[in-house]
Order: structure tokens, then C-alpha cells, then sequence
């Protein structure tokens, strides 16, 4: 099961509360306004508020799904980002294992044909790069007369790995870069979703509270007023989250000094 983030499960909350307060209070509201203004009414205030209510269950039942769509989304990247992490940890040990080896048995003027020059870069992307070119120049230089006797440097099946290798690392980040694409869509399509209820609370949450209020139930009125500081929220669910909120805990004061006596400042 999705866990929700915190705002949208105070979200939740304050719409329970007004969704709760409009179903069960529709009768009362009615049967009050209609002693104060006729039986019209008090009907158009009963199908107001639940028509508010249903409106208001519609709104968070699709911010529910907008975020667990979200949610799934972002569980997806695990994987992708391992095999990211997977591929740069082997081009990285090629190429560092391919600078020792060459720093061995070949002239500086080889290593820097093939564009192995500096260290291997940290930036994934550049690292890719890099491996490619490297890749590239392995097959296209001629490989000088080993500086160790008895050994023939492999050039031909070392471009070979490391353009697999590369390869590897490339689809890796072109996986990555498709994945935040489409965790940016679903967190967009998550806010849309989020706006969308916060217009419909508001409207519902004022239009609930008046009505309770003008049939007498002023503490039922308080307790769905809409916050002023969060969107979405009741004013009493927003002080409560506010007052259950951790604190975060003050550093220690710092100790100042010991003062120095004023006698031992100086010579006497």
C-alpha cells in the first residue's frame, strides 16, 4: 500500500472532517433553515451540502490516485539507477585498470592518441564519453612495440570491452534521463491533481461551515473552516499537524572563554 506524503494526507484529513460534517449534519441544516426560511430552503441547503460532499470525495479520491501514480513512478527508478551505478563502476575499473597497463608498456604519445588523458571523470556522462572516445582510439591507433619484454598489449579486445562496456553506461543514462521525464510528468500530473481538490475544498469547506453556522452549530462551523495559512486544509487540522510537528533541536551553546585575571595580562 502507498504511503501518502504529508500533505496529502493532511489533505485527507480536513476533507474527512468536512465530508463527515456535511453528511451527517445535511437533516439538521435542513430542518433548521427551513423553520428560519421555508421548506425551499432548508431542500437547497441539504442538496448543497451534499452535493459539497460528494464533490469534495470525487476530488480527493483522484488526488489519491495522482499520488500513488507518483509513488509508483518514483519506485521505479531503483532499478534503472543500479544499472546506472552498475555501469559506471565497470567503465571506471576498465579504465583505471587501462591507465596502469598503459603507463607500463606504452609511450605517453600512445596514451594521449587514444585520449586517455587525465583521471576518469566522475560525471557519469563524461565518463561515458570519455570511455567511447578512448573505445574509438584503441582501434584506430597503431599500437607501439611493448616497453616490457614478452608482452603484446591487447588493444583490439580491450576496445572491444570497453565499448561494451560503454555502451552499457549509455543506455543506462539514456534510461535515467527517461525516467526523470516521466517522474517530472507525474508529479506534475500530482500537483494538477492537488490544485484541483484545493479549489474544490475551499469551496465546499466555506460553503459547509456558512451553512452550518446559519442553522446554529457554530463549533461545527469552527471546527471545518478553512485554514488561512494552508491550502486544502481545515483550520484545526493545520494546528494540530503545527503542534505535532517535531521541534528540531536547538545547538548547544557554544562556551565562551574563560576571562582572563587581569593580573596575569602582564607583568605586574
Amino acid at each position: 500500500m502507498t504511503e501518502l506524503s504529508r500533505g496529502v494526507t493532511l489533505r485527507t484529513r480536513s476533507a474527512d472532517a468536512v465530508i463527515a460534517a456535511a453528511n451527517t449534519h445535511a437533516t439538521t441544516v435542513e430542518t433548521a433553515l427551513a423553520k428560519q426560511m421555508g421548506a425551499n430552503a432548508g431542500g437547497a441547503a441539504r442538496t448543497l451540502m451534499t452535493a459539497g460532499a460528494t464533490a469534495l470525495g470525487g476530488a480527493t479520491d483522484k488526488l489519491h490516485s495522482a499520488e500513488a501514480a507518483h509513488a509508483v513512478e518514483l519506485a521505479d527508478d531503483h532499478p534503472v539507477r543500479k544499472e546506472r551505478d552498475d555501469a559506471v563502476v565497470e567503465v571506471r575499473t576498465i579504465m583505471v585498470g587501462l591507465r596502469r597497463t598503459l603507463d607500463a608498456v606504452a609511450p605517453q604519445s600512445y596514451i594521449q592518441a587514444i585520449g586517455l588523458t587525465g583521471g576518469a571523470p566522475e560525471d557519469p556522462t563524461l565518463l561515458q564519453r570519455q570511455a567511447a572516445l578512448v573505445a574509438n582510439g584503441l582501434a584506430r591507433e597503431p599500437v607501439p612495440p611493448s616497453q616490457l619484454p614478452s608482452y603484446t598489449f591487447p588493444a583490439a579486445a580491450t576496445a572491444d570491452q570497453l565499448r561494451i562496456a560503454a555502451d552499457r553506461l549509455q543506455k543506462a543514462l539514456f534510461a535515467i534521463a527517461r525516467e526523470s521525464k516521466e517522474n517530472q510528468e507525474s508529479l506534475a500530473r500530482r500537483d494538477q491533481a492537488a490544485a484541483e481538490f484545493d479549489t474544490v475544498f475551499r469551496a465546499v469547506a466555506n460553503l459547509t461551515g456558512t451553512l452550518l453556522a446559519a442553522s446554529g452549530q457554530d463549533e461545527l462551523a469552527r471546527r471545518v473552516r478553512p485554514s488561512a495559512r494552508r491550502s486544502g486544509q481545515t483550520a484545526e487540522v493545520e494546528e494540530t499537524a503545527r503542534e505535532s510537528a517535531p521541534v528540531a533541536p536547538s545547538a548547544p551553546a557554544t562556551p565562551s572563554a574563560p576571562s582572563v585575571p587581569p593580573t596575569l595580562c602582564g607583568p605586574a
